[in-house]
């Protein structure tokens, strides 16, 4: 997590010059955080993942690419981002969901903003690491993929209900 756009830069720096002097075998064979800290933490951003991750420390090692973000940094302002705090006893904390299908009743946006309400994340795949899929009309593949892996699934109306 970064404190502010600098601690951001800084920690795209320090990822960068931690993938260069990882050894190839490194690179390819070992966990991100083995790599680097910095690293590490970078490929574990969500839809993120490791092939973004070189892209992006491929990009921060060209030096012309680090002084464009500087003097973009100083023509803007990065304003900081409340925190999303979820209750204890939220009716979703923890739970990875799913929607699919073409929702009735509420936008797929809104959807996902109520989940988040209630403890959720929202993922666009299904796997086995999927708590819940909310099934709409026209459903197609991540439906049958959640009831081949087992996964609950929902239809809009049950999901309304829980959303309340």
């Amino acid at each position: 997590e970064y404190v502010d756009a600098d601690g951001w830069l800084d920690e795209m720096l320090k990822a960068a010059k931690e993938r260069r002097k990882a050894p190839d075998d490194v690179k390819k064979e070992k966990a991100a955080a083995e790599v680097g800290l910095s690293y590490g933490r970078l490929c574990n951003v969500e839809q993120i993942g490791v092939t973004t991750a070189d892209a992006m420390c491929a990009f921060f090692d060209e030096g012309h690419n680090v002084e464009i973000i500087r003097g973009l940094r100083k023509q803007l302002t990065v304003e900081a981002v409340a925190r999303r705090v979820v209750a204890a006893d939220a009716k979703l904390k923890d739970k990875i969901v799913v929607f699919t299908g073409e929702l009735s009743s509420m936008t797929r946006d809104a959807a996902k903003a109520r989940a988040e309400e209630l403890g959720a994340k929202v993922t666009d795949s299904v796997s086995k690491k999927t708590s819940l899929v909310v099934v709409g009309d026209n459903a197609g593949s991540k439906a049958r993929k959640a009831a081949e892996l087992g996964i609950q699934t929902l239809t809009e109306q049950e999901w309304l209900k829980l959303a309340r």
